[in-house]
Parts: C-alpha cells; structure tokens; sequence
C-alpha cells in the first residue's frame, strides 16, 4: 500500500518541471492564498495560470523549489526564495502583462512582505502545496523538515507571509513565530508574517542553495 510519507522522495525540482509545478499549483482550487487572488479577485483560470507560471520561473531564477515525488508524480513543492537577492536576478513574480486586480493584490502582498522582512540574510517560503487527494498525510511538513535543516545548518532563518489560518498553524508547529499582528489586505483578509530563526549558534552565515538537504 502507498504510504504518503515513506514512498516518496525529496529532491529539487528542475527547469524543465515548470508545466508539472504549475499543474500542481492549479490543482489547489481551495488554497485561500489563490482562492483571493483568482475567484475572489475574479481573474479567469489563464490569468491566474500566467500568474503562477511567472511565480514559478521567478522563483527557480532566485530560488529553488523542494519538491516530494513518487516515481515522476511530483505529489508536493514548497516555493523558496534567497535574500538578499542575487545582483541580477528580479525578484518576485510581478510582470508587466499583469494587470488590473491581479497585479494590485500582488503589489500590495509584496509590500506587506517587505515591511517586515528581517534585514539578515534568509530564504523566504512561499507557496507549499500537496496534491489535494494526499493533503493531511504530513507531506507539507515533511518538505519543510527538510529544508528547514538545511537552514539551521547553514545559520540563516525562513520568513513566511500567509493568508491562510491552517498553514499559518503548520509553521507554528515547525518553529515559525508573528511577526506583529496580522495586517489586512482588501476584504479584511489577514495577513500573517512569520520568522523562523536557526537553530544554531554557527556563525559562519551564508546565503546559499540546498544541494544535499532535499
């Protein structure tokens, strides 16, 4: 019988895993961070595909994507993010061709990120999705886990920004703490942001890529 957790691999995802990452992406109708950003914000399904398409290929340019397979089924990701960013490298995922409610509640979740980003080096976690047949089997947390290692190992800590209450108490579990109370985006939505620092006192700080932690 397949077990979630046991039979599946971690590893980072690669370029050409873009098409599958988005199909899991737009897989997660029910996820609150997408639900505000495309029914409630009324952005058909190509614009919210673009949207995530973009939030994808930025992220694999300034980032990395962990990711738990089965055989080639990519069954989870978790979207990192390195800070500072590289010289050269544009950060987030907003783009010219996005416009209109799209691209306002874009901008405005990136500045409530910014307003309280730590000032040392970090990676910041955005999306973590799991297909929606799997979720509740411990997944998410197992790729957290995994990254977040690799991390105390390193000395640098994870910044989180979540609309989702249920996520928002995973992190708790895995060692996040408020930054502040939550700010409000349009529709009262809360905002949580989050701070995770290492567990360690190395002080040989680095920002890096996790090449053996996933």
């Amino acid at each position: 019988m397949f077990d979630a957790v046991i039979d599946t691999v971690l590893r980072l995802a690669g370029p050409d895993e873009s098409d599958a990452l988005v199909g899991l992406l737009t897989s997660t109708t029910e996820d609150p961070f997408l639900r505000w950003f495309g029914g409630e914000a009324g952005a058909d399904a190509s614009a919210l595909r673009a949207l995530l398409a973009t939030d994808v290929a930025a992220t694999l340019a300034s980032g990395f994507i962990g990711v738990a397979v089965h055989g080639t089924d990519i069954l989870a990701a978790a979207l990192w993010t390195i800070h500072p960013v590289r010289a050269g490298v544009l950060a987030g995922s907003l783009r010219p061709h996005h416009r209109g409610l799209i691209a306002e509640r874009l901008r405005r979740l990136q500045l409530l990120a910014e307003v309280r980003r730590p000032a040392t080096p970090h990676h910041q976690l955005g999306l973590v999705v799991v297909q929606p047949n799997l979720r509740g089997h411990g997944l998410g947390a197992l790729l957290l886990r995994g990254q977040h290692e690799y991390l105390d190992d390193i000395g640098l800590g994870a910044y989180a920004v979540t609309v989702d209450g249920s996520r928002r108490r995973l992190l708790l579990r895995c060692g996040y703490s408020d930054i502040g109370a939550p700010q409000l985006l349009p529709g009262a939505t809360p905002v949580w942001s989050m701070w995770r620092p290492p567990k360690t006192d190395r002080k040989d700080v680095r920002a890096g890529v996790p090449m053996d932690s996933l």
